[in-house]
Order: structure tokens, then C-alpha cells, then sequence
């Protein structure tokens, strides 16, 4: 295993970790709150117990994240440029289409919606500049 995967895909994991705490566990923590008792969510001591799960979707993220972002790399083009591409594409492939789908099937209120997919499009961005920046001796 490459050293700079292993230093992206750790790196991207504490990012999407502590990023996915801060949007769902403090930013939309009342907003979800209002749905355990519609049974859209679970109820928090529920969810407590399935936490394991929280850190294998992270640690997901994160090497997907280092996987992706280095077999893509362009040479010439600035690290941060790379980045935020890179952030954006992903974006464009997982939370946005998720969350609108989620919109569709389960009775979810719009705002949620929107502040999820806001949320966590700025996650992805920052996450793809934490690649870029971690592999920015690879684009000279």
C-alpha cells in the first residue's frame, strides 16, 4: 500500500468524520430531532447503538475519497483547483442525488433537505482541498 494513499485516505477519514459530526450531529441536530417521533429517525439511544456503523461509512469515505482523488490527479493544474473538482464531482455523486432521492421517498421536509445537501456539498469540497492538499507534490 502506497504511503501517501494510506496518510489521504486517514487524513480524509478524520475530515469526513468530524465534518459529518459537525452538519448532523450540531448544524441539524434540532431539525432531526422534530422526526423520531414521525419514526423517520431513530431515536437517539437507538442510534447510539449503531454508531460502529458511523465509522466504517467514514472510513469509506475517507479511502474512496484518496482512492478516487489519486487517480485523477491532472499535472500543472494548482492543488486547490484539483480540490474543489474534485469536491465538487463528488457532490455531484453522492449527498445531491441521495439526498434528493431521500426527498422523494421518505416525507422529508424541503428546508432539511436543501440544508443537508448544502451541508454536505461543502464537506465534500473541503475533503477533496484535504486530498489535493496532501498530494500537491504530485500535480508539478
Amino acid at each position: 500500500m502506497n504511503k501517501k494513499f494510506l496518510i489521504t485516505g486517514v487524513a480524509c477519514t478524520v475530515v469526513a468524520f468530524v465534518l459529518s459530526f459537525l452538519v448532523h450531529g450540531v448544524l441539524l441536530h434540532d431539525d432531526y430531532l422534530k422526526l423520531v417521533n414521525t419514526g423517520i429517525f431513530r431515536p437517539q439511544n437507538e442510534a447510539n447503538g449503531l454508531f460502529p456503523f458511523i465509522i466504517i461509512a467514514n472510513a469509506l469515505i475517507g479511502f474512496a475519497f484518496a482512492w478516487i482523488y489519486m487517480q485523477g490527479i491532472t499535472a500543472g493544474l494548482p492543488w486547490w483547483q484539483q480540490g474543489l473538482r474534485f469536491g465538487l464531482a463528488a457532490a455531484c455523486l453522492a449527498p445531491i442525488p441521495m439526498y434528493m432521492i431521500y426527498y422523494v421517498i421518505e416525507p422529508m421536509p424541503g428546508m432539511l433537505v436543501a440544508k443537508q445537501i448544502v451541508f454536505d456539498s461543502i464537506a465534500m469540497l473541503i475533503n477533496g482541498l484535504v486530498a489535493a492538499f496532501i498530494n500537491k507534490d504530485r500535480t508539478a
